[in-house]
């Protein structure tokens, strides 16, 4: 396969989801990549093309819905932080020279009234902080520690404000800004 330039092509065909995928997230260093779907989350060694064990069952806790990894600059270790249809917030951690990742927290957050899915999340390398967003109303910002475990800093309700995306801005004397998107308002 390739492409209609000759620009691309495939390198290899990453087998072993099963089902939809709803999110995906390639590593900053592009050694791994996870996906997340009704499967579950899976996560592939690139350079291999071989899936790695995952530590919890096929969507234990729902459908996997948003994703981000999560790495420090002082650290050498590699995180994945993970949101599932049933309000879960997960992490997963593999330790640089250890082969698999361990999951290091899973709980449930705190949702808006109309429902508990993580609808996205980012993360701020920078400050080492990670947004996560319901899909109704509610933003939640931690920040992680080096052995990737979250600190709740504060979660805000949105009124009549349903985010569909998260990202970082600006960061100030109050550290980065966080600016939500809205699903059906288009605010910002």
């Amino acid at each position: 396969m390739t492409s209609e330039y000759s620009k691309y092509k495939l390198r290899a065909s990453l087998r072993g989801q099963v089902g939809p995928v709803a999110c995906i997230a390639a590593h900053p260093l592009g050694t791994y990549v996870a996906c997340g779907g009704q499967d579950g989350t899976n996560i592939w060694h690139l350079q291999s093309a071989s899936q790695m064990h995952s530590p919890t069952g096929a969507g234990e806790r729902g459908v996997t819905t948003a994703m981000v990894w999560i790495t420090r600059a002082d650290d050498p270790d590699d995180g994945l932080a993970f949101g599932t249809e049933g309000g879960y917030l997960c992490i997963w951690k593999r330790a640089k020279g250890e082969g698999e990742f361990v999951e290091v927290f899973c709980d449930l957050l705190t949702g808006g009234q109309d429902g508990l899915e993580v609808a996205a999340m980012s993360y701020d390398i920078t400050s080492g902080q990670l947004a996560v967003v319901h899909r109704s109303e509610v933003m939640h910002r931690f920040v992680i520690d080096g052995a990737m475990l979250p600190t709740s800093l504060k979660s805000v309700r949105l009124v009549k404000h349903w985010p569909e995306a998260v990202a970082f801005g600006q960061t100030s004397a109050l550290g980065p800004e966080i600016w939500t998107f809205g699903r059906e308002d288009g605010e910002v």
